[in-house]
């Protein structure tokens, strides 16, 4: 996945005492290859975006938490990196099978002719296979 533009990130911020509740939408574009015809695109994606941020006691030895949301942070700190959980969450939100049009007709199966752009020569004629019982059936 590589980005096309910088990503927007909205966030509502709830400022506790010692921690930090955030929720919120992030957007960026992203360049995908199609699935059917390979062909590079374009693709809008939006993502919802929760963590949590809890004051670290300095003097404690606890470990830290186990949840990937929840981000610890000092006095000192004076920004949070949230790159990792907006970048997760933007993958999770990734199609399985991108597509660039939902008309895509795909590469022939036998040539690898582009089937958007014209109609292939090899002359295939043979079934797929996968069909194969379904059309002994209709053939009774």
């Amino acid at each position: 996945m590589a980005l096309q533009e910088d990503g927007v990130l909205e966030l509502l911020v709830d400022n506790k005492e010692s921690s930090l509740w955030a929720s919120g939408r992030a957007k960026t574009t992203v360049a995908l290859d199609c699935a059917r015809c390979t062909i590079p695109f374009s693709y809008s994606l939006e993502a919802k975006v929760a963590f949590f941020a809890e004051l670290k006691d300095e003097t404690a030895s606890a470990p830290p938490p186990e949840d990937d949301n929840v981000l610890m942070f000092t006095e000192n700190d004076v920004e949070l990196d949230l790159s990792t959980i907006v970048r997760e969450e933007l993958l999770i939100n990734l199609p399985m099978m991108p597509v660039c049009r939902e008309s895509c007709a795909g590469l022939c199966p036998q040539c690898g002719v582009d089937l958007n752009t014209g109609k292939c020569q090899c002359g295939q004629t043979a079934p797929d296979p996968r069909w194969e019982a379904l059309l002994k059936l209709k053939k009774e």
